[in-house]
């Protein structure tokens, strides 16, 4: 057996090959590749944006291969392991998972341990007994990171396993070791310890080792206080040895918090991206269709999202959805919305089964059909989703695919509010309030009523102001009402600015003013509420300039 090419003069011949083709996949191909060693991933990334989504030239990288093959031909085992591995794995050639496997077999017909640990994992699902000997043959080789692979197999020795795959401080070992320590520590001292395990892995090498530790940080898990800044320190660890997730936290960050490094954040979802990450693919897609400033960019948004569907990404499915449901850098489509959101649901997809249900409750862009909706709201509901909940209860509040029963309406209303679900939270303080589905109580009605309205329910506030102008379980404050009516006119509720211009126009607990009344009235109409769209036509038959403004900026029609 001979060894031979280390990393670095693994990568120097695979770059040699590839530095002056123009055809992408072949710089992706050689990141991938060297993903995990600490070189300058630059000049790949750079040339690689640089020809992505041009026409494909001829790809560079099966000359590396043919190299490797010259190497691996005079018995050097570590050509034959990554010519096996870029097989396997699609690593600037087509994925021939057998041609991947033989070239294993060849390295370890010269007793090369990592080819028959990698061999092991290839047929680990599909034969797992001989794949439990080829992990104990390379072990015995003197391959301990074997053990953490083996460990899989053999689940009573599970633990054991894994502190031998890390006794060599290898860092995926000590990464795969420290992972399943942090899961079981019940102690303060048993998660420091597991955290300073994988943040060596990380040091070392492990680039998910270094995504792992900047999501603890990024979240505050493991009773750590969230730190994005430092987060970011893992996640530019990651980064500097290829690592796709990495790019697509730190991206996403910047994104979200950070304005200023818009640009940053884009080119790191960009490469997360191209790498093939599919949550690179959905936060740099959901940017560009919503925010992207030219057709090109709404039109690449749309391009990552549906490769990020198609890696089977959930969110995705239902962004794609919303999106062609409101024209989001798409033209609007009601079947392409259906589309995508069915594709969702049958993913299981808790929030696609909502979004598909109410498409099949209304007609819209499919055929209605009213019990498949109750069930996918049902099948959502069961996952803890509190839309789902809602959704259920309005489908048993109305009777859609179900007998009507209002008592169930109350029940899942109820699931949904203690699932902070803020329809959920409105409805069950009506249901208390007119006595649907349970019995009559003020005092419950005006609890969940604070609730809704404090998370942001508009309609919840007008009821709360009705509640404190009428004094119905609570005493009568005609000041606070008002200020409650306001906000929920600011929040865009148009029965609460058409009750306002009704107060003025009447003179009901403040002082009679008719140009108060037309101005909040002028409001509710072009919101298009019919009261106040016949109070408009009633008493101001020919417009004001400033309604007529009103109703040209709200595009609404009062003809």
């Amino acid at each position: 057996m001979t060894e031979g090419l280390n990393a670095r003069e693994l990568n120097n011949i695979v770059w040699d090959v590839i530095k002056d083709s123009q055809n992408s996949d072949d710089f992706i191909g050689f990141i991938n590749h060297a993903r995990g060693t600490e070189i300058d991933f630059e000049k790949a990334y750079d040339l690689a944006e640089k020809y992505w989504g041009q026409p494909k030239t001829e790809s560079l990288f099966p000359h590396a291969v043919s190299k490797l093959e010259k190497s691996a031909a005079s018995g050097c085992t570590t050509s034959m392991l990554h010519i096996g591995i870029w097989h396997r794995m699609g690593y600037g050639v087509p994925i021939d998972s057998d041609k991947g496997l033989a070239w294993y077999k060849e390295g370890m017909e010269l007793m090369d341990a990592r080819c028959f640990m990698a061999y092991a994992i290839g047929i680990s699902k599909s034969d797992p007994n001989t794949a439990r000997h080829l992990f104990k043959r390379s072990t015995e080789l003197g391959n301990k990171l074997a053990h953490a692979y083996w460990a899989d197999l053999d689940k009573e020795h599970y633990m054991q396993h894994l502190a031998e795959g890390s006794k060599d401080e290898d860092p995926i070992g000590l990464y795969l070791y420290a992972y399943e320590l942090l899961k079981r520590a019940e102690k303060p001292h048993e998660t420091e310890h597991a955290l300073d395990m994988m943040k060596r892995a990380a040091k070392e090498g492990s680039t998910r080792a270094a995504f792992h530790v900047g999501m603890i940080y990024y979240y505050g898990e493991h009773d750590k206080v969230a730190d994005k800044t430092t987060a970011e320190y893992w996640y530019q660890k990651g980064i500097r040895r290829g690592d796709f997730g990495c790019y697509a936290a730190l991206g996403a960050y910047l994104l979200a918090w950070m304005p200023e490094r818009l640009e940053e954040g884009k080119r790191c979802l960009t490469r997360g991206a191209m790498l093939g990450d599919r949550i690179a693919q959905y936060y740099l897609g959901s940017h560009l269709m919503s925010k992207g400033t030219s057709d090109k960019e709404r039109s690449a948004g749309l391009s990552w999202a549906i490769k990020s569907a198609e890696a089977g990404h959930n969110s995705a499915y239902y962004l794609l959805g919303q999106n062609f449901l409101n024209g989001t850098g798409v033209l609007a489509n009601k079947e392409l919305s259906v589309y995508w959101h069915k594709r969702g649901a049958e993913a299981g997809y808790m929030y696609s089964q909502c979004a598909y249900g109410l498409a099949l409750v209304y007609g819209e862009g499919t055929k209605q059909d009213l019990d498949l909706a109750h069930n996918l709201f049902n099948a959502a509901h069961l996952q803890g989703s509190g839309w789902g909940s809602y959704l259920l209860g309005m489908s048993y509040h109305r009777g859609d695919g179900c007998e009507k029963d209002l008592s169930k309406a109350f029940e899942f209303f109820m699931e949904g509010a203690k699932r902070e679900d803020t329809a959920s939270t409105f409805n069950l303080a009506t249901a208390y309030l007119y006595g649907e589905g349970t019995e009559k109580n003020i005092h419950a009605a005006l609890k969940w009523f604070k609730k809704a309205s404090d998370m942001g329910s508009s309609s919840a506030t007008y009821y709360l102001a009705l509640m404190f102008l009428t004094g119905n379980g609570v005493s009568a404050d005609t000041e606070k009402g008002i200020e409650l009516l306001k906000e929920a006119s600011a929040g865009g509720s148009s029965t609460a600015m058409r009750e306002l211009g009704l107060l003025y126009f009447n003179g009901e607990s403040v002082t009679l003013n008719m140009e108060l009344a037309k101005r909040w009235m002028g409001r509710a109409a072009v919101n298009a509420d019919q009261v106040a769209i016949d109070w408009i036509k009633e008493h101001c038959p020919e417009k004001p300039e400033w309604l007529t403004n009103l109703i040209q900026a709200s595009t609404k029609n009062l003809e």
